[in-house]
């Protein structure tokens, strides 16, 4: 016999098989029953959440804003999630080019994560080193962007990569930013990171600055 939990989470796993292929309306509709099925507060967040994530992605901004919304008051007391949520709101707000309230949640979802989740943590400082980036504040965007990716290393292959990249990428304005070749993602597969760090900072900077990327790569 199926508990509510697990009904709960059938609903969320389609929900998330809908978002895979694109179908964001559709994840909303299998979140909505996740919802109806929801007995904890926890559980609400979530589905509110994930419902949040979907509408903005199929650029229904009001309704992301309002489940988003939801999704905070389920999750005032359960700070990890809350911190989560903050960000994924955040996103709406880059959506909307309301970049200060973006920086404002980013900025709460750093400060609630802080000591409860050092990767989520990082993964905030990640977005607001992007929104830093984007707005020019090349100085602050590789302080945010390089303590992420300190943070990241080593514990998840796929955030460690994106989060390089996008350190990478402040090194530069981005009209000035050329795409890394291939050959170094193909050496990432193969070499440390440390040595694919001092291959696209040579890339980028040029080989005068070798003993810069030496430096740097120390301190990774």
């Amino acid at each position: 016999m199926p508990t509510q939990a697990m009904i709960f989470e059938h609903f969320m796993m389609l929900g998330l098989a809908r978002r895979r292929q694109g179908k964001h309306l559709a994840a909303t509709d299998e979140f909505k029953c996740a919802m109806s099925v929801a007995v904890t507060d926890e559980q609400r967040a979530r589905a509110t959440q994930a419902m949040g994530i979907d509408f903005r992605l199929a650029g229904d901004y009001q309704e992301a804003e309002f489940s988003f919304d939801k999704a905070l008051l389920f999750s005032r007391k359960i700070f990890k999630l809350k911190g989560i949520i903050l960000r994924d709101f955040a996103m709406l707000h880059l959506d909307r080019n309301e970049f200060s309230l973006a920086e404002a949640k980013l900025a709460q979802s750093i400060k609630i994560l802080d000591g409860l989740d050092e990767v989520e943590k990082a993964v905030s400082e990640g977005f607001l080193g992007d929104l830093y980036r984007e707005q020019g504040k090349l100085a602050l965007a590789l302080e945010f962007l390089e303590h992420s990716y300190r943070h990241i290393k080593g514990q998840n292959d796929v955030y460690e990569m994106n989060h390089l990249i996008r350190w990478l990428k402040a090194l530069k304005p981005r009209k000035r930013f050329k795409k890394l070749p291939r050959t170094l993602y193909l050496a990432a597969k193969t070499l440390h990171y440390e040595r694919f760090i001092e291959a696209a900072l040579i890339t980028l900077m040029g080989p005068r600055l070798s003993d810069k990327v030496k430096n740097i790569r120390r301190g990774h």
